[in-house]
């Protein structure tokens, strides 16, 4: 915009100097930078249209402090080649409102492409979206600059949490005693494991193995097959993000999810299958993920970067018994944006011992 107004300017300028000066010199100046608009807006014109851009993550993951490479790929199918090319490049954690912004310049011979590198980095996990609000061709001198479609304007990154396994105080004991109580009998709708205990529709979370694609081809929505005897899992932990202050960042999102992800951990160590109990303020509704081995944990993290803090004031127990009764468990724990850990028994126990 600057470069246009002081080419308007110098026009203006020597437009004025031609008329008080009606020299050859003068004259031929002002007529040559009139005529140096058509040329540039074409070259410009032509160029937008036949360059192509694309985005490139090769390996879309990275841990705190480590740095990943983002590629940006140009193309340039014209036959004159590109001298002046600016990209807007946006980096927004999920978590954060304010984004990174990055300018990058490019330059690009006739018919040939070229890649430009540049790696990222983030000191707080979370998702990372990688995004091109702008890209633009511009002319010789760079006044006439015009923007280039983009196809691919949205890539992301996870950046994961430091994970610590807690060490917790589990006994065993109770899982067996559960195990063969009569309360879990009442739950099995049949002898055979293999037997579906109900089909419902399907809630976010669920596995994608679980489908009953028969019914679902028949229905309008998708509807999921739950089984009479489910893997035990003697805990539950529920992840209450109800914070009134800030709803729409996560400002605490490190601590919050390293604390809450070393507990599923150390439970999993434990060899606690697990289910982990949280509200989606999006959909309204109580999301629950089975833990039973390391790649459950990262299949959570995924599922917890697409959650932001709410302001609603939840019962997550009492809504996730509502929800789920068929599910008893012997050990609970809850984790609240006061980082505070609270151990329990099972329904309706109540928080009895802080561990954090």
């Amino acid at each position: 915009m600057i470069r246009i107004i002081l080419y308007l300017l110098t026009v203006l300028t020597m437009g004025y100097l031609a008329l008080i000066y009606p020299k050859k010199v003068v004259i031929a100046l002002f007529v040559t930078i009139i005529l140096f608009f058509f040329p540039s807006l074409f070259y410009s014109i032509y160029l937008s249209r036949k360059v192509k851009i694309k985005v490139r993550i090769p390996v879309p993951l990275m841990e705190k402090t480590q740095s990943t490479e983002v590629h940006i790929l140009v193309d340039n199918c014209g036959n004159i080649p590109l001298l002046r090319a600016k990209l807007d490049l946006a980096v927004k954690n999920y978590y954060h409102k304010k984004a990174v912004k990055k300018k990058i310049r490019l330059q690009i011979n006739k018919k040939d492409a070229t890649s430009s590198i540049f790696k990222l980095s983030s000191n707080n996990c979370g998702r990372l979206s990688v995004s091109i609000k702008n890209f633009f061709v511009g002319d010789l001198l760079g006044v006439f600059y015009l923007p280039v479609k983009i196809k691919e304007k949205k890539l992301f990154i996870h950046v994961l949490p430091d994970i610590e396994p807690m060490n917790l105080n589990i006994d065993k004991n109770i899982w067996n005693i559960m195990e063969d109580s009569h309360f879990y009998d009442l739950n099995k709708a049949g002898d055979d494991p293999s037997e579906v205990f109900q089909i419902r529709a399907y809630r976010k979370g669920d596995r994608i193995k679980n489908i009953y694609w028969k019914l679902t081809s028949r229905s309008e929505e998708l509807m999921i097959k739950e089984f009479s005897r489910p893997v035990l899992c003697p805990a539950v932990l529920f992840l209450d993000m109800m914070d009134k202050n800030s709803p729409n960042e996560f400002l605490k999102a490190d601590n919050y999810l390293e604390k809450a992800l070393s507990v599923s951990s150390g439970l999993l160590e434990k060899d606690c299958c697990h289910m982990v109990v949280y509200y989606d303020a999006v959909s309204g509704c109580i999301q629950r993920i089975k833990i039973e081995k390391e790649d459950h944990i990262y299949e959570l993290t995924d599922h917890l970067f697409q959650m932001l803090p709410y302001e609603k004031d939840i019962d997550l127990e009492e809504h996730y018994h509502l929800e789920y009764p068929q599910h008893q468990y012997s050990i609970s724990y809850l984790l609240n944006m006061h980082m505070e850990l609270w151990e329990g028994g099972g329904y309706s126990c109540g928080r009895e011992k802080k561990l954090l």
